[in-house]
């Protein structure tokens, strides 16, 4: 699949004429935490979208970053409510778009890592839309691996 490069929902902020959107207007969403049981800290969700009822969930990692306990926890209790949520850790290198691996949370449980690139990323997109509306589908290259880590 090519890669577009304007997105159908790209960023409207320039950082290069309005200053640092992360430091300017990123949500402090910490401050929270001392309003909660034990203090504990949102997460934030990098992507997700909707189709047909079923919900996927992509979270970016840089350089091979393993999930925070609280995220693995949180998306752990979250795909268990509902197999129509579907969770993936995208692994990268110095670009989102340097993919190197990702790893499924479905069902409440947390799958082995599987190498995969920009391509192989895009592909598992597509086919889990088109499982998710009904259409052909190609198992071969599935987001749900058969074998949940333990």
């Amino acid at each position: 699949m090519k890669q577009r490069t304007d997105g159908y929902n790209p960023m409207r902020h320039d950082c290069d004429k309005n200053g640092c959107w992360n430091k300017l207007y990123r949500p402090r969403i910490e401050f929270f935490a001392e309003v909660l049981p034990r203090n504990i800290g949102m997460t934030d969700i990098d992507a997700t979208v909707e189709v047909g009822g079923h919900f996927l969930i992509m979270e970016w990692k840089s350089h091979d970053a393993k999930l925070q306990t609280g995220q693995k926890i949180y998306f752990e209790r979250l795909t268990a409510l509902s197999e129509k949520i579907t969770v993936v850790v995208v692994s990268c290198e110095n670009h989102p778009e340097d993919i190197t691996s990702c790893q499924v949370i479905k069902g409440g449980k947390l799958y082995h890592i599987e190498k995969c690139n920009f391509d192989g990323l895009q592909r598992r997109v597509k086919n889990w839309a088109d499982k998710v509306e009904g259409n052909r589908f190609k198992p071969d290259i599935d987001f749900y691996p058969s074998v949940a880590q333990k």
